[in-house]
């Protein structure tokens, strides 16, 4: 083998070694060395050394070209070793403006309804608390937030709400978010007909569908036509208009009034909250989430560099509820981060620790608290 066909194999094993080329890649680069390579050599008053020198240069210029300059910023501390915050899925492709550093986007994928069965089940997809852009990454589709007539926010009320049009089987339903102070509330179906039979079949499947994971529920007649309730909080109701017309309503809404009145009878939303919050304390030096689904509020990440105080970070905490069947809730506590500095990202990083609570257990079922990976992380870029 001569000197050139050795030059080029050790080159081809050390770039593929540390920048871990595709082989089209590598197949262009060996390509521009050879050519480099030997336009040097026919230059005879060019040493051996200055032929290495100048072809080392084309290799590394060739080889920022290639791969781009987001591979300089990412470096491993050991081979196998990644630079970003442990716990988070690095699996989906980034597309990030390549000035970023970037960090993983961990937003969840568009939420993919397969069956009827799946768009009944709204209890366990919308979480009281959860935030009209969180819908929104669940479905797109969802239409934008409107106010409802009655906000007062002199009150603390600011009520608005979003629709997207579902089909269930052979009809179309409306499903309705509704948001106070940009949290989520109620999730809710609306159908309409004329038809009683047609719609008095819908509501005895409905509760036929619901009662296989509430259990029976308690019926009974209000104005202009029939309540049916498996807790406060998830129900369905079926009136009759003045013009002739039906409406089948159904799904899940958070009342602090009713959760009070009911404490005595069932476990309710806000106990769940308040034995899951215990459970937490024990597990984090600084379990300050809000008590109740809806509130919010800031929290800094601040270290100490060369004596003097930085906030690398700001989160905003969230408590969230899903009714997962009676009596049975999963809470989720929640900080969503904002780095400060916007080179390195400008989405939301989320830490949170969810527990499934009910009258007599508390237990964790998923943690993905990366509050101290997101702070080492962040600190390798200062």
């Amino acid at each position: 083998m001569d000197n050139l066909d050795q030059e080029l194999k050790q080159r081809k094993i050390l770039v593929h070694q540390s920048f871990e080329l595709s082989e089209e890649e590598l197949k262009q680069l060996e390509l521009r060395t050879i050519s480099t390579i030997r336009a040097h050599k026919n230059k005879r008053n060019r040493s051996h050394l200055r032929i290495f020198t100048f072809s080392g240069i084309a290799v590394a210029i060739l080889t920022i070209l290639l791969i781009g300059p987001r591979s300089f910023f990412l470096q491993k501390d050991e081979p196998n070793q990644v630079s970003t915050p442990l716990g988070i899925s690095v699996t989906q492709p980034l597309e990030v403006p390549t000035s970023f550093i970037p960090l993983p986007d961990i937003q969840a994928p568009p939420l993919a309804w397969q069956t009827e069965q799946d768009k009944l089940a709204l209890f366990q997809v919308f979480s009281i608390g959860m935030t009209y852009s969180e819908a929104k990454e669940l479905f797109p589709e969802l239409g934008e937030l409107t106010s409802i007539f009655g906000s007062d926010s002199s009150l603390g009320i600011d009520l608005q709400e979003a629709t997207m049009p579902v089909s269930l089987g052979k009809n179309q339903a409306l499903l309705t978010l509704s948001f106070n102070k940009g949290s989520l509330y109620a999730a809710r179906y609306q159908r309409e007909s004329r038809n009683e039979q047609e719609i008095n079949h819908e509501k005895d499947r409905l509760i036929t569908s619901y009662s296989s994971v509430f259990g029976n529920p308690q019926e009974e007649q209000i104005e202009n036509g029939t309540s049916v309730t498996w807790s406060p909080f998830f129900g369905l109701a079926l009136t009759k208009n003045y013009d002739g017309r039906y409406f089948l309503g159904w799904g899940l809404q958070f009342d602090e009034s009713l959760d009070e009145m009911y404490r005595n009878r069932i476990f309710t939303v806000q106990e769940a909250i308040e034995k899951a919050m215990s459970k937490n304390s024990n597990n984090q030096e600084s379990p300050a989430f809000p008590s109740r689904p809806g509130d919010s509020w800031n929290e800094e990440m601040n270290v100490t560099l060369g004596g003097k105080q930085k906030t690398l970070a700001t989160a905003t905490l969230r408590t969230k509820v899903k009714l997962q069947a009676t009596e049975t809730y999963l809470v989720t506590f929640e900080k969503e981060w904002i780095t400060t500095e916007k080179k390195i990202s400008d989405k939301p990083i989320k830490s949170f620790t969810t527990y499934r609570v009910t009258k007599d257990k508390v237990e964790m079922v998923e943690n993905n608290n990366i509050d101290e990976e997101l702070k080492s992380f962040l600190l390798r870029q200062e």
